[in-house]
Parts: structure tokens; sequence; C-alpha cells
């Protein structure tokens, strides 16, 4: 398509009304001036036409799909023949008295939603060995929530002291398994070439993610000013280069709130993380709440270094509420206890002895399923005592067996049920800022089956912490915002929104 036909076809479109997008940018206004010059529309032209990269200019690729179409850039021409029309929504942080008391406070009934515009953010991407069927939104929104819509809606107020935003999006599957320890589990259909044997670290959680800027921050994408979260994540170093994964900008500081299901929601608080050009994206300063399950120096495919130890899990929340948590999904430090016995052993005493009954994948037949995961709920003690008992027909085959060979197959038969990826600690210093509630309950949690989430985020306006964004009443603030099912690496959202606090 040559540019004068293009420019024809644009100046016939402004007479009957050209395409427009919600949009909280100027399509074609490469250089954020607030205006669109026949120098930007032809760089526009030469992306359309795959002579220049889109990275040359965001602003034209106001879809978020990685091309510049007809439409954009007719857009782009009417932008620039008649002014570039902005749209205002954006998510206003009222100003209360009192803030409020939780998530059903009468306070959010007299605030409207803002409903960001979602779309894909990253797609496609795997992750490395001994990971699998960690990737539940691999191809964006036509995976999110089973191809339904998200329909994430934010409320904000403030009462000059703190900051809260409720977050509600739908999600009808409740993922709260990260990296779960599994010995000979489920292939992942998306890596057929990578072995599920022994050990493997399987499954995901859900999470949203905040992203919001405290010292300029750009990259090649472009400024956060113009392209929002892009600033700071999947950058590359150099134009040309494969796209890296190291959440990272090229200068500046972004904050980053990282609220997830199986790791920061049981205590109470978002994961409080920063990134920067030098570190990437780490946690806050102080005592962090997530801790990987395995041995120091171990991979994704080493195994579990500790299990529940079969005490009540009580933890006493930043509110005052104590909870109980489910020692089938979260393990929290304080109730762990060495992982004892080879499962490689147990498998083959498992195999002569129990297999005939529970199946040989421990899928169940004549006796139950060893695979729920609710079996981890069974501390070791417990279940030798069951496996020993009079009463169960195994226990001829299991009673003689050695100590070693008991450790082992209870080893094989833990493998089975899965022993959680992650153990968690109350966290202290600038990481745990923001604090938590919401609608999920960790008590005994046996359906995965769910509406949606809402989400209370909690936090000062001005923590004093240099890896703290501050806010003030009065101004506007970009964010960008993301969505995760049952994945990390794949998410959906909004790279570019304005967060306004009123006076």
């Amino acid at each position: 398509m040559k540019f004068g036909s293009v420019i024809a076809g644009a100046l016939a479109m402004t007479l009957w009304g050209a395409p427009s997008w919600a949009q909280g940018i100027c399509v074609g206004d490469c250089d954020g001036a607030g205006s669109v010059t026949v120098d930007e529309i032809l760089i526009g032209v030469n992306i359309a036409l795959g002579e220049r990269d889109v990275v040359d200019c965001v602003r034209f690729d106001s879809n978020d799909d990685g091309t510049v179409t007809v439409d954009e850039l007719l857009t782009a021409v009417n932008n620039a023949l008649t002014g570039c029309q902005l749209e205002v929504a954006k998510l206003v942080a009222h100003r209360v008295a009192a803030g409020p008391a939780g998530l059903d406070d009468p306070i959010w009934d007299g605030i409207t939603a803002f409903t960001p515009t979602l779309s894909d953010m990253s797609t496609g991407l795997l992750y490395g060995d001994g990971q699998l069927n960690m990737s539940g939104t691999f191809d964006g929104v036509v995976d999110f929530n089973g191809g339904e819509p998200a329909d994430l809606s934010l409320k904000a107020t403030h009462d000059g002291t703190s900051l809260y935003i409720l977050a509600e999006w739908t999600d009808r599957e409740f993922n709260l398994d990260r990296r779960r320890w599994l010995f000979n589990g489920p292939s992942d259909s998306l890596k057929p070439g990578e072995s599920a044997a022994e050990w493997t670290s399987q499954l995901n959680d859900d999470k949203i993610g905040f992203a919001f800027e405290i010292e300029s921050a750009s990259s090649i994408f472009g400024s956060f000013d113009a392209v929002g979260c892009a600033s700071s994540c999947h950058n590359v170093a150099a134009q040309g280069e494969p796209l890296a994964l190291d959440m990272r900008p090229g200068a500046g500081k972004v904050d980053i709130w990282h609220w997830k299901t199986s790791r920061s929601e049981p205590l109470g608080y978002v994961q409080d993380q920063v990134s920067d050009p030098t570190n990437g994206r780490v946690g806050d300063s102080g005592t962090g709440i997530e801790h990987r399950n395995r041995p120091s120096g171990g991979t994704d495919r080493s195994g579990p270094d500790t299990e529940w130890d079969g005490t009540v899990q009580e933890f006493t929340r930043w509110d005052g509420e104590t909870v109980t948590l489910d020692p089938a999904y979260i393990l929290l430090d304080g109730h762990r206890t060495g992982f004892a016995g080879d499962p490689t052993a147990g498998q083959t005493i498992y195999a002569a002895s129990c297999a005939g009954c529970h199946g040989a994948s421990g899928q169940g037949g004549l006796a139950s399923a060893l695979t729920p995961v609710k079996n981890t709920r069974l501390s070791r003690e417990l279940l030798a005592s069951i496996i020993a008992d009079p009463d169960h027909a195994g226990a001829s085959s299991f009673n003689p067996l050695s100590e070693t060979e008991k450790t082992d197959l209870l080893a094989r038969m833990r493998g089975f049920s899965g022993v959680p990826g992650y153990y968690l600690t109350p966290p202290s210093g600038s990481v745990a800022d923001i604090v938590t509630l919401s609608n999920v309950d960790y008590g005994r949690v046996d359906s995965i089956q769910r509406t949606g989430y809402r989400v209370l985020m909690i936090r000062d306006l001005a923590t004093g912490n240099d890896d703290d964004a501050e806010f003030a009443p009065g101004n506007e603030y970009l964010f960008g915002v993301g969505l995760m099912d049952n994945d990390g690496k794949n998410h959906i959202g909004s790279r570019r929104e304005v967060m306004s606090l009123d006076p």
C-alpha cells in the first residue's frame, strides 16, 4: 500500500468518522508531545509495511498486538488533522474520612468501578527444565479463565494516610499449587519432549500484579510515561536480540505489587518488589514471604527439602485474625520436617506390594487413589499408622519391612499426592508494606471451583522506603496491571493506566 493512498483513504475516513479505541495515549504520537506530525505518520506507514520495527513507535500499536494496521494509521491521521482526543477514564482514589473496613464496607457501593481494557501482555512462553504444566495462559486472553472474560474492575480510595485498592476479576478455578513436587507426575502437553520421570516441579498459582514508577523508567520499548509497565517487563538488551525474561527496565526503577494465591495471600500480604537495571525484579528489603522448598543448590528436579510435620498450622494475620492454613497446599515455617527416604527405592517396593490395589500410578483400583492433593494432609506418622493397621489389606506386606524400607515407601507415596513447592515466613521490613484482605479461605481447600477473586490491597501513601513508589493526594500516577491464571510468564492486562488521588 502506497503512502499516498493511505493519506487519501484517511481523508475520506475523517468525513465519515475514523475508527477509535478506548485509549490512554494518542495513536501516532511517537514522542508523547500531544500531537501527531507527518513525520510520525511516515514512521507508522513504514512499520505497517515491515520496513521499521513497532518498537520505533509503540503508540501506533493501539491494541498491543505487535503490528500496525490500516485502521491504526487512519486513527493517527485523524489525530493529526483534528488533534488528539484522549480517553479520560482513570482509576480515581476518592478521599474518605476513614478507610474502608473490608471488602464489603458500604464505602465501595458509592464508588464507580474502573474497568481497564485487557489484552495479551506476554504469550507463548514456557518454563525451564523440570517445570511442567505451569503455563495455564500460554495463549493469553483466549486461555485465561477458559476463554471467558476476566472482567477486571478496580476501585480505590484513600484517607490521606493510606491507599486502598479493591480489585475484582473472574476466574473460575482456584490455582494455588506453584511448583508442587510430584514424583513420576503427569507429562506436559506443551513440552512433549521433556521427561516427567522422578521429581518434577508442577502446576502454578493465580496472580495479579501492579507496576508503579519510582524513578523515571525506560527501555527500548519507550518510557513508562509512553508505554507503562512495558518499560520494565520482558526487555531485551539491544534491538534484535532474543526476548529476555529478567523483568528489568533499561533505566530507572519500578515498584511491583505481586499478589499470589499460594505465596502471599495465605499470610495476608502482597509480595512487594522492585525492579531496576542492576538487580532486575527482586523483593523489597526485609524478611521475605516465600522460600523455595528444595535443598540448597537444588534444581526443579531435586525434590523437596521438607514436608509438613503434622502440627496445626495457625497464623495470626496483620489484622489480628487467626487463620488455619491447609497443609495440602500451604507449608508454614515452624511446621516443617525434613523430607526423608528414597522414592526411587520406594517405587520398587510399591510396585511389588501396593500397585495391585492402588494402581501402578496411584490412580486407584481395588483400593483408593493416592494421587489426590488432600492426601498430603496425612502426616508421615498418620500415613504409616493407617498402612500398618491390621484392617488394612496391605499391612501384611508393610509391617515386615525394615525401617529404611518403610521410609522409602512413604517417600514414594508422598510423591503421588505431592509436596508444596514453597514454605512461607511472616514478612518484615519494606517487603511487608502492602497488606491484604480477600475472599479466599485457606482453612481446608476441598474444591478449587470458584467464580472469581476479590482482593483489597492497603498501603501507606508514603512509606519512606526507596524501593517504594510514593503517593500524595491531588496527584496522578501511571500504572500497569497484569492478571495471571495458573501461570506467571504469560499474562493479560493493561500496560498503561492512570490513577488519580483526590486532594
